[in-house]
C-alpha cells in the first residue's frame, strides 16, 4: 500500500469542493499505488506540539481511494462529503501555520504507520518505526536461496525495498515530501562505493552472506533527514509456519487481519479457510502475506497456513481458530434498543425446542419505551442444534397477548427472509402470560452452519398487532425481539450414485472409475478387489491386470451425509500370449504362405510390418499369402482374444533364400588310362554347401564335399545343395577310360651262374612287347632270353616296354656271377659284453654275398637273413657262426663259418659305511664290488672312497673280460653346524626404570633365550627386562635347533640401583654455599650437568661467583649409578671489590689441557696472594705474585683433572676465576 500526504496551508489554491474556505489547513491524501485502496478502519492522526495526538479521524465502512485519485481531508469544522472524497477532522478554523501541529500520520487498521507521512518542515524524529522485510530469490552465484531482510529504523522515509536474486532495490516511497522541488536522496553504506544520489538503488549482487547497512539521506531547503536500512543476506533454513489474528472472536462482514508470524524468511505464503466461505478484502489474496479476510456464514473456521523457501516449505493449521457470529438487523434502521421493553410490556418469559438444548427462561423485561432487543450467546440453555429435514416444537410463552413470530436463517445469509418465517401464535386475545407451541421443519436443502433464530413478540397496538413474514427488522410500536444462535446440520438425503467405468479393458490398459457429476463439496469413498480404495471422483488404475476385475463400491459424503454404497462391474481381460516366432523359407522370389501353427480357441491374430505401431494387414489371419518377395521380409503377428491384443509380436521370418547355379570342372584331362583319374569340383552353391555327384544320372554314394576323384567312364553332374535346400544342377561332363598295357614279366631267378644255361622269362601282361638292358649283358630284345654263357659278370636291369595309347615298362635285376662266395668276419670295437646295446654286423668278404646265418650253440640273438647279433638279449658263450648260400642259377652252394666270444656284464654294488647325511666334520665310507677295477666320479680308482663333503658319488666296474658296469649313484648330504654364538654389551647391568639389555646375535638366527628364575628375559629376542628382574647372577642360554644344533651360554649380572639422592644447601655467613647429599657414599657432584673432577665427598662447597650453576648428585654402588639429584641453583655474589677486581683479571687458555696457564691481572704495588681451591673446597695450591706485574705463569701440570678456583687477593678484593683442568 502506497499514499501520499501533502499539506496545503492557508492560501493555497487547489481543485477542492467551492465550499471549502481557502484560509483552513488541507490535507490531500495520493494513491500513488496502482490498485484500488480500501480506507475503512484507517485512522488519520493530526499530531500536536508535544508530539500527541491532536486530532483524529477513522474511515467508516466503504471507503475507498481508486488509484492516482486523491482524498481530501479539512482540518476545519464542516460537514464530510463522501460522494466528493471530503472528509472532516472538525475542530475550528486551525491552521498549521502557527506550528501548533507538528504533522501528520497514517495508520493501517492495525495501527502500523501507513506508507507516506507529510510533515510541515519539522523532523519526526519521535514518530514510531516502520518495519520492511522483503525475500531474495536464488543466486546465480552461488548464494543459493539467500535471504534479504532490513529493518527501517524509523519512517521518516516510507521506506521500501524488493529483491532480484542476489541484489537489493531499496528506495523511498514519498520522494516529495511537501513540497517541490523534490529532495536530494543519497543512499551510502552496504556494498555501495561513495554516495549513490538514484532513487530507487538497485545495489550490486552481494557477494556473500552478511550484514549490509545502507543510510538514506534525504536534503530539501537546507535540511536533512536520514533513515537506515539493515539488510542481512542468509543461507535459507527451511521455515517454520506461524501466524495470528487480529480477532478470533467476529461477528460476519468484521474484516479480520491475519500476521504472519512465521520464522525463517519464508518467500511465499499460501492460505486455506474450512469451510471456504471467506472473502479476501482490501486487495489482498489467499497468497498475501499479511491477508484480510471477511467471512460470510456462521461458525467456527479451521484456518492453515503453508509458508515456503528455497529451503523447504511447513504449514500450520489451528483448527476452529476464528469463530464467527452472525449478525442480524438491530438498530438503525430498525430501532432495536438493546434494553428495555416496550411500554406494553409485551415480554418473552421463555423459548423452548423440544429435544434440544435450547431452553431459555428469563424475567422479561422492564417497562421502558421503546422496542426491547436481546441476542444471547451461542452456549448452554440459549443454543440448539437441529438437522435439515428434520421437525421441531417451538414454545414461545408471552408474558402478555399478542402475536408471536420466529424466523431461521435457514440459507445461513445472514438475513432473516419471508422464507424463513414461522408464525408460532396469531394475534387475539390470550391468557396471561400466554404459552404457544408451533411445529416446523428444517428444509432438506438447509445450510450447515451457526445461524440466527428470531423470536418476536408483539401487541394489538400498531397497526393490528399481527406480525408478518416480512417484519422480520421493521420498526413495531412495541413488542420485544430476541436472538438466539443455532447450528444447522445438513440433512443427509443423498442418493446412491451411479458409477461407471470403461469396463472391459486389457490388461495393461488404464482403468477409469467414474462417479458422475457431483455438486462441489462431495467426497468420494471407493473400494474395490484386492484391498483398493480411493477417495477420487474418478480413481484411475494404471497398467491393470486381470487381479483388478471384480465388482467396486461407491459411497459419497456431502454436508456431512453418506448416500448408500453403488457398485459397478469391472472385467480386465488378461492379454493373450503372443504365438511363437517362426520362418519360413523359399528358393528364389516369389510369394509365401505364413500359417500359424497352434490357434488356440477364441484367438485371432494380426499381422503388422512393425515390430511395434503401425496398422494390420487387411484379411490377414491365422494365415497370411504375402506378395511375391525379392528378399528376406520381416513380418510380426499378435495374438488378439476378447478384443486384447498381446503385449508382444512374434516374428515371422519370409525367408527368399539364393538359388545356387551349379558348375562342375575337371581338374586335369578327363580322358586317361585304366587306373588313372580326374578330379571333378562343383561350384556355385553358397557357403556351407554340399554337394552329390551323379555318373550316368546314378548318385555316386557318399558324396557330399565339391570335389570327386572320378576313375570311371561315364557322363558326370554334380548337384549344389545350400544350406538353406535351395538346389541346382550342372551340365553334364563326360570322362573317357582308355584301357592300360601291362608289361608284367618274371625270370626264374634272379642270379645266373656263367655256366648255366640260356633263360627265357615268362610275360603274364601284353605280348609284343620289347625287352632292353645295359651293355654286357645278352638278351634277345623279342624273347627276352638271356644267354649267361656269353654275359660278363655283373648285375643288370632287365626293361620289358609295350607301345600303344596307354603304354607299360617294367623291370627286373639280374645277376650275372660265377660260383657263389659266402666268406664274412665280425669286427668288435673292444670287448663283446653280454647285454649291451652294442650290435654287430658282419663284414663280407670279396664277391661274397649274405645268404642264411646261423649260430651254435644256442644264446646267441642273430640275425638270419643279415647276420647282425644284438649282444643286448645275447648269453655269454663262444658261439661258430655259419653263412650259407644255397644252390641256384646252375651254381653250388657254398658256406663259410666263425667264432665270436660273449663275455658276462659284471654287476656293480656300492655300500655305505653310515648314514649318508650327517653334520659339517662328518665323514661316510663308500665301498663297490662286482668288478676287478673301480672308476669313481670323484676320480679314485679304489673300490673304496671316503667322503666328507656333500655330492653325488657314481662308480663304475670292470670284470676280467673288459666289462663295465655302473652302479646306482649315492648322494651324500652334509647339513651345516648351526652356531649359537652371542653377546651381551655388558656382564652386569643396574636395575633401572626404562632400560633392556639386548643381545648380539653373531651365530644362527632364531634360536631360543632361556635362563633361571628371577631374570625377565624375551625367549625369543634374549632382551632383559631390567628392571622387572630380580638382582643376582643368572646363566643365559642360547639353543638354536636343527638338524645340528648347538648351545652358547654367558653370565649376567643385575644390580639394584641407588636411591636417588637428595641435597641439601647450606648457605655460610662467610658468603660459602655448602652443599651436602643424602648418599654417604658413592657422590659425584655435577655442575651445570657435567661431573666436578675430584667432588666425591658427601659435601661440596660454592665459594666464589665462579662456582655459581645448576649442581646436582648422583650416587654409585657397585657398577650401578642412580639418577641425579634434583637441581640446585646456586649463586655466590661476589663483593664491590670482588666485582671490581675481577673485571681486569684473565685467564687462558681454558680449559687447559697441559695444566699451564697465563693470567693477565691489574699491577698492583705490593705482591698479591694467589690461591687455587679444588672442587671439594681445599686449597691445593698457593703462590704469591710479584708486584708491579702484569702477566703472570700458573703451571698446573701436576694437579689432577677437574674444576678449580684460580683466587687472587687484589686491592680491591678477591678476583675468582673458573677453570678447567682435561
Amino acid at each position: 500500500t502506497e499514499f501520499n500526504l501533502s499539506n496545503f496551508g492557508s492560501g493555497t489554491t487547489q481543485p477542492l469542493p467551492a465550499y471549502i474556505g481557502s484560509a483552513e489547513d488541507l490535507v490531500e491524501i495520493t494513491n500513488i499505488g496502482s490498485v484500488t485502496l480500501a480506507l475503512s478502519g484507517y485512522r488519520f492522526d493530526v499530531l500536536g506540539g508535544s508530539t500527541n495526538v491532536a486530532r483524529s479521524y477513522t474511515f467508516g465502512q466503504g471507503v475507498t481511494l481508486a488509484a492516482g485519485a486523491v482524498l481530501v481531508l479539512h482540518l476545519g469544522t464542516g460537514t464530510d462529503s463522501p460522494a466528493d472524497n471530503y472528509y472532516h477532522i472538525g475542530g475550528t478554523n486551525d491552521p498549521l501555520g502557527s506550528g501548533s501541529d507538528l504533522g501528520f500520520l497514517l495508520l493501517s487498521p492495525g495501527g502500523v504507520p501507513a506508507d507516506g507521512i507529510a510533515v510541515n518542515n519539522f523532523s519526526p524524529t519521535s514518530l514510531p518505526a516502520g518495519v520492511f522485510s522483503g525475500a531474495g530469490v536464488s543466486s546465480p552465484s552461488g548464494i543459493a536461496g539467500a535471504r534479504l531482510t532490513g529493518a527501517d529504523s524509523n519512517t521518516n522515509g516510507g521506506w521500501s525495498a524488493s529483491s532480484s536474486a542476489e541484489r537489493l532495490t531499496i528506495g523511498t516511497t514519498n520522494p516529495s515530501l511537501n513540497a517541490q522541488p523534490l529532495p536530494t536522496v543519497t543512499w551510502t553504506g552496504g556494498i555501495l562505493t561513495g554516495g549513490v544520489t538514484a532513487n530507487p538503488l538497485t545495489t550490486p549482487v552481494h557477494p556473500a552472506t552478511g550484514t549490509f547497512t545502507y543510510t538514506a539521506s534525504l536534503t530539501q531547503g537546507g535540511c536533512t533527514v536520514t533513515d537506515q536500512m539493515v539488510v542481512t543476506v542468509v543461507t535459507p533454513v527451511a521455515p517454520v509456519a506461524n501466524f495470528s489474528a487480529s480477532a478470533t472472536s467476529v461477528t460476519n462482514g468484521t474484516v479480520v487481519t491475519f500476521t504472519d508470524l512465521s520464522t525463517n524468511l519464508p518467500s511465499s505464503w499460501l492460505w486455506s479457510f474450512s469451510p471456504n466461505t471467506v472473502t479476501f478484502v482490501n486487495g489482498t489474496s489467499a497468497t498475501s502475506r499479511n491477508p484480510q479476510i471477511t467471512f460470510t456464514s456462521g461458525g467456527c473456521y479451521t484456518v492453515s497456513l503453508t509458508v515456503t523457501n528455497p529451503a523447504g516449505s511447513d504449514t500450520e493449521t489451528k483448527p476452529n481458530y476464528v469463530c464467527v457470529q452472525l449478525v442480524y438487523c438491530t438498530n438503525q434502521p430498525f430501532g432495536l434498543q438493546s434494553s428495555g421493553c416496550s411500554s406494553f410490556s409485551s415480554a418473552i418469559n421463555s423459548v423452548s425446542i423440544a429435544g434440544t438444548t435450547l431452553n431459555n427462561v428469563n424475567n422479561g423485561c422492564s417497562n421502558t419505551n421503546g422496542l426491547s432487543y436481546t441476542a444471547f450467546p451461542a452456549s448452554g440453555a440459549t443454543t440448539a442444534s437441529l438437522t435439515a429435514g428434520q421437525t421441531y416444537s417451538l414454545t414461545v410463552q408471552s408474558a402478555t397477548t399478542g402475536t408471536i413470530a420466529a424466523w431461521l436463517d435457514t440459507n445461513a445469509n445472514g438475513v432473516f427472509e419471508a422464507s424463513e418465517f414461522i408464525l408460532v401464535a396469531p394475534f387475539g386475545p390470550a391468557p396471561s402470560p400466554s404459552t404457544s407451541t408451533v411445529s416446523f421443519t428444517v428444509p432438506a436443502n438447509a445450510v450447515g452452519g451457526l445461524v440466527g433464530l428470531r423470536i418476536r413478540n408483539g401487541t394489538s397496538a400498531s397497526p393490528t398487532g399481527t406480525i408478518i413474514a416480512t417484519d422480520a427488522c421493521v420498526l413495531r410500536f412495541s413488542g420485544e425481539t430476541e436472538d438466539y444462535s443455532v447450528t444447522l446440520v445438513p440433512g443427509c438425503a443423498l442418493a446412491a450414485p451411479s458409477p461407471t467405468s470403461n469396463s472391459p479393458v486389457c490388461a495393461g490398459s488404464q482403468l477409469i472409475l467414474s462417479a458422475g457429476t457431483q455438486p462441489t463439496g462431495t467426497t468420494y469413498v471407493w473400494t474395490g478387489p484386492n484391498g483398493a480404495t480411493s477417495t477420487s471422483a474418478m480413481p484411475t488404475i494404471a497398467n491393470a491386470t486381470a487381479a483388478a476385475s471384480g465388482t467396486y463400491s461407491l459411497v459419497i459424503t456431502r454436508g456431512g451425509c453418506s448416500s448408500p454404497a453403488a457398485t459397478v462391474s469391472v472385467v480386465v481381460n488378461a492379454l493373450p500370449a503372443a504365438p511363437g516366432s517362426f520362418a519360413v523359407t523359399h528358393c528364389g522370389p516369389g510369394a509365401l504362405t505364413l500359417t500359424i501353427a497352434t490357434v488356440p480357441a477364441g484367438t485371432t491374430f494380426r499381422w503388422y510390418t512393425t515390430p511395434t505401431g503401425g496398422t494390420p494387414i487387411a484379411g490377414a489371419n491365422t494365415t497370411y499369402n504375402t506378395p511375391a518377395l525379392t528378399t528376406t521380409t520381416l513380418y510380426y503377428v499378435s495374438a488378439v482374444q476378447n478384443t486384447c491384443e498381446s503385449a508382444t509380436r512374434a516374428t515371422v521370418t519370409a525367408q527368399i533364400n539364393p538359388v545356387p547355379v551349379a558348375t562342375l570342372s575337371a581338374g586335369g584331362p578327363t580322358t586317361f588310362c585304366t587306373g588313372g583319374s580326374v578330379t571333378l569340383t562343383g561350384g556355385g552353391g553358397a557357403t556351407g554347401a554340399t554337394y552329390v555327384f551323379r555318373r550316368n544320372n546314378v548318385v555316386v554314394t557318399g558324396t557330399t564335399g565339391a570335389s570327386y576323384v572320378a576313375t570311371q567312364a561315364g557322363s558326370y553332374t554334380v548337384q549344389a545343395i545350400n544350406p538353406t535346400t535351395c538346389e541346382a544342377t550342372s551340365a553334364a561332363l563326360t570322362v573317357t577310360v582308355n584301357p592300360q598295357a601291362s608289361a608284367a614279366f618274371a625270370y626264374s631267378g634272379g642270379t645266373l651262374c656263367r655256366t648255366g644255361a640260356p633263360v627265357s622269362p615268362t610275360i603274364t601282361g601284353t605280348t609284343g612287347g620289347t625287352f632292353s638292358s645295359t651293355a654286357g649283358l645278352t638278351l634277345n630284345a623279342t624273347t627276352g632270353q638271356i644267354t649267361p654263357g656269353t654275359s660278363t659278370v655283373g648285375t643288370y636291369t632287365v626293361r620289358y616296354a609295350v607301345a600303344g595309347s596307354c603304354p607299360a615298362s617294367q623291370t627286373q635285376t639280374i645277376t650275372i656271377t660265377t660260383a657263389p662266395a659266402a666268406g664274412f668276419a665280425y669286427a668288435a670295437p673292444g670287448p663283446v659284453c653280454a647285454g649291451s646295446t652294442t650290435t654287430l654286423t658282419p663284414t663280407l668278404g670279396t664277391g661274397a654275398s649274405a645268404g642264411t646265418f646261423t649260430a651254435s650253440p644256442a644264446g646267441l640273438s642273430l640275425a638270419a637273413s643279415s647276420g647282425v647279433i644284438d649282444l643286448s638279449t645275447s648269453a655269454a658263450g663262444t658261439y661258430t657262426i655259419t653263412n650259407t648260400i644255397t644252390a641256384s642259377g646252375g651254381c653250388a652252394a657254398a658256406t663259410a663259418a666263425t667264432t665270436l666270444t660273449v663275455v658276462d656284464t659284471p654287476t656293480a654294488a656300492v655300500t655305505a659305511s653310515g648314514p649318508t647325511t650327517f653334520c659339517a666334520g662328518g665323514s661316510v665310507t663308500l665301498t663297490a664290488t662286482g668288478g676287478t677295477s673301480y672308476s669313481w666320479s670323484t676320480g679314485a680308482t679304489t673300490p673304496s672312497i671316503t667322503v666328507t663333503t656333500a655330492d653325488t658319488c657314481i662308480v663304475t666296474v670292470t670284470n676280467a673280460g673288459g666289462c663295465s658296469a655302473t652302479a646306482a649313484p649315492i648322494a651324500v648330504t652334509v647339513n651345516p653346524a648351526a652356531s649359537a654364538t652371542f653377546a651381551y654389551d655388558a656382564a652386569a647391568y643396574c636395575r633401572r626404570a626404562g632400560t633392556f639389555a639386548t643381545p648380539t646375535i653373531t651365530g644362527t638366527a632364531g634360536g631360543t633365550f632361556s635362563s633361571t628364575a628371577g631374570l625377565a628375559i624375551n625367549v625369543s629376542t634374549g632382551v632383559l627386562d631390567l628392571p622387572a628382574s630380580v638382582a643376582g647372577t643368572y646363566t643365559v642360554t642360547y639353543a638354536v635347533s636343527g638338524p645340528c644344533p648347538a648351545t652358547t651360554t654367558q653370565t649376567v649380572t643385575i644390580s639394584p640401583t641407588p636411591a636417588q639422592p637428595t641435597v641439601t644447601v647450606a648457605p655460610q655467613p662467610s658468603g660459602l654455599v655448602i652443599l651436602t647429599s643424602s648418599a654417604a657414599t658413592g657422590n659425584q657432584w655435577l655442575l651445570d650437568g657435567a661431573p666436578i673432577a675430584g667432588a666425591m665427598g658427601t659435601t661440596y662447597t660454592v665459594s666464589t661467583s665462579a662456582q655459581n650453576g645448576v649442581y646436582t648428585v648422583t650416587s654409585t654402588v657397585g657398577s650401578c649409578a642412580s639418577v641425579p639429584s634434583a637441581p640446585q641453583t646456586i649463586t655466590v655474589t661476589g663483593t664491590p671489590g670482588e666485582v671490581a677486581a675481577a673485571r681486569g683479571f684473565l685467564l687462558f687458555p681454558n680449559p687447559t689441557a697441559d695444566g699451564r696457564v697465563q693470567f693477565e691481572l691489574a699491577a698492583a704495588t705490593a705482591p698479591q696472594p694467589l690461591t687455587v681451591i679444588d672442587a671439594v673446597g681445599r686449597v691445593v695450591l698457593r703462590l704469591m705474585l710479584p708486584a708491579a706485574t702484569t702477566t703472570h705463569a700458573l703451571d698446573l701440570r701436576a694437579l689432577p683433572v677437574g674444576v678449580y678456583s684460580v683466587r687472587v687477593l687484589t686491592p680491591a678484593g678477591p678476583a675468582v676465576r673458573r677453570l678447567v683442568r682435561e
